[in-house]
This record gives C-alpha cells, structure tokens and sequence, in this order.
C-alpha cells in the first residue's frame, strides 16, 4: 500500500502522480521499469519516490486496485439487476475491450501475461470472499452452481478467468470486431455451462 504521506495528498497530485506512474508502465513491460524511470517521469527524485510508496511493486499493485475498483463500481455496484457469474466476466471483456488502441493496453497484455497464480488469486478473491458473506450485493453467488467447496469456485473462477485473458488478447491484437469477440467469449462460456459431452453418453459412462 501506498505510504501515510501519499494518502494524504490532496487528490489532483495523487492523480497527477499516478498517471505518470501508469504511462511508465504502458511504456514498458513490468520487469523493464526501474525505479529511477518512474521517478523521472513523475518529475521527482528516487528519495522522494519512497515518501510515496515503498518499492515498484507497490505502485503498480496499487494502479491494478485502481482499475480493478473501477470494474467494479462501474461495471458490476451499478447495474439494477443482480449478476451471475457468467455476467460478471462477461462485463470484465467489456470494460477491457475498452482499453484495445489505446497505450493501456500495453499495460493489460503485460499484467495477464505476468499476473501469475497468486495475482489471480488477489484478483478473483472479492468475488469469492463476497459472494460467501453475501455481500457482493449485485452478484447472484454460488447456489445455482454445481460448486460444493472452496477449492472447486476457486478453479471454476480460474477457467473463466483465463477465457477472458485469450479472448481480450485476441481482440487486442487481431482486427476482431467487438461483436464478433463477445459472440466468441459467449461459445466459450457455453461450453462451460452446458457441458461438451451429450446426456445419454454421460448415462453410459
């Protein structure tokens, strides 16, 4: 997390401070940053840089928290109807499809192909955590899905999560009309919900 000293920044020099950390990150991959580049490029000294955060990893934890908030104030808090699963990651191609031409999408290619498991884990655990305390209050939760422990809605949530990350690549990269991927991602998440194997053959395994 951000130091005392950054949360205490009026809000214009915390944005003004964060875009410049984003645009370094759009720039380049992850692991090409140093700490001298960021703070250069937000007009400050590296010993001023730690007044602020702690390290670059906690910085661009921080960026991702930022975008991850605004998924869901605005793509999941807002909406009059309570969403199932299959919305939920539905609306996170959506509100990623939106970044495609512009330089944050550098940023999104580099966090799914870096992300790893425990930042999906961090990723995927509001929905989880919430959707057990039945506080995700626009999220359907698990009843309706053949989920019975932990383990089982931590890889159901995996699976989709991963779909998003080749569809949203996919769309990034070729020239894919926005239809046509929600269409592609649709195919996808129907298999999961339907199965790919036909009943009587399941009642002749």
């Amino acid at each position: 997390m951000p130091t005392e000293v950054f949360i205490n920044l009026p809000d214009s020099k915390k944005q003004l401070l964060i875009d410049a950390a984003f645009k370094t990150f759009c720039d380049k991959p992850y692991h090409l940053v140093s700490i001298n580049e960021i703070s250069q490029n937000l007009g400050i000294t590296r010993t001023a840089f730690y007044y602020y955060f702690t390290s670059k990893e906690d910085i661009y934890e921080y960026i991702i928290k930022l975008i991850k908030k605004d998924f869901l104030d605005n793509y999941v808090y807002n909406q009059d109807k309570r969403l199932n699963l299959f919305e939920i990651f539905i609306s996170l191609f959506i509100f990623l499809s939106n970044f495609k031409n512009d330089q944050k999408q550098n940023f999104i290619i580099d966090l799914f192909y870096n992300i790893g498991y425990n930042g999906e884990a961090e990723l995927l655990e509001e929905i989880i955590n919430n959707g057990e305390l039945q506080s995700f209050r626009k999220f359907k939760g698990f009843e309706e899905y053949s989920m019975n422990t932990l383990e089982e809605k931590e890889e159901v949530l995996r699976i989709l999560l991963s779909i998003v990350y080749h569809e949203v690549i996919i769309y990034y990269l070729k020239d894919v009309d926005i239809n046509d991927a929600l269409a592609s991602l649709q195919k996808k998440f129907d298999l999961i919900k339907y199965g790919i194997i036909r009943n009587e053959e399941l009642n002749n395994a």
